[in-house]
């Protein structure tokens, strides 16, 4: 599954968002980011890692409340390097560093029309339907 998320978190009181690439080929519990080493995404995590990232189509939405980690270790970053990262970083995993979201909840909407259908929450790996509730 390819998404396109929103990378929230907070700098100085305030919430800061930027669009990111989050390629999920499997999922563990954990999501791989990217951003430049000397990045102000890296600089956020350092002073907060709590993050949330959160996905919107016509029809569903996600948003997932995560810890992050990250690191610039070059093997780890090529082991999880893809394609799709290359427009953004035109020296390659030279200068990126890997940011490891733990999920600690995430919450998943669909919507049937204009109406609310469901939300489903999870803590870790555990799912919660709530269908009905809202």
């Amino acid at each position: 599954m390819k998404i396109h998320p929103q990378k929230r978190q907070e700098i100085r009181g305030h919430l800061v968002s930027r669009p990111m690439t989050l390629r999920v080929d499997h999922f563990d519990g954990t999501l791989l980011l990217f951003a430049p080493a000397d990045s102000r995404a890296i600089a956020n995590i350092t002073a907060n890692p709590k993050v949330d990232i959160s996905h919107r189509d016509p029809t569903t939405s996600l948003s997932i409340a995560a810890t992050a980690t990250f690191t610039p270790n070059p093997e780890r970053v090529s082991a999880h390097w893809h394609r799709g990262l290359d427009p953004w970083f035109p020296c390659g995993t030279e200068d990126a560093a890997m940011i490891e979201l733990t999920v600690d909840e995430a919450r998943f909407w669909t919507f049937a029309g204009q109406r609310l259908s469901s939300l489903r929450v999870c803590n870790g790996m555990r799912q919660v339907d709530v269908a009905g509730l809202v």
